[in-house]
């Protein structure tokens, strides 16, 4: 099973890079994940790449904060005020991140229901995410 994972510029470049190798959320999938797409927000609005999830660990976010605070590329106070008044945090471990050529926006665009957090690919769609040429 693939994710579409709506993501701004800045956070896609940081994972891509390397430079940030856990990805937070406030929820995330119950089914095991094979591939998370990268979809830029706008302004951008494109998908940027992807990559492989790796061990996926829920907790409180001091916990998550304790055990990521290095690898997730959000300040202290960043991290806080985007779990304020959450009981749990979920940290995604980042593998093999992959950076594609998109394809012409219209293609996806036209198609593609892009999600506020994230969504499962289904798969009728898994065919639009074929074809990518990677950097």
């Amino acid at each position: 099973m693939d994710v579409l994972l709506s993501i701004k510029l800045k956070y896609a470049e940081m994972i891509l890079s390397g430079e940030k190798t856990v990805e937070l959320r406030k929820r995330w999938a119950n089914k095991e994940v094979d591939k998370v797409w990268l979809y830029a927000t706008e302004p951008v609005g494109k998908i940027l790449g992807h990559f492989e999830e790796g061990t996926v660990c829920t907790a409180s976010p001091k916990d998550i904060w304790a055990m990521f605070e290095d690898r997730c590329g959000l300040s202290h106070e960043e991290y806080f005020k985007y779990f304020e008044g959450c009981k749990q945090a979920v940290a995604i471990e980042i593998l093999n991140p992959m950076r594609i050529r998109p394809p012409p926006l219209w293609r996806l665009k036209s198609k593609m229901q892009v999600p506020q957090s994230w969504r499962y690919i289904k798969e009728g769609e898994r065919g639009w995410f074929k074809g990518f040429s990677y950097e």
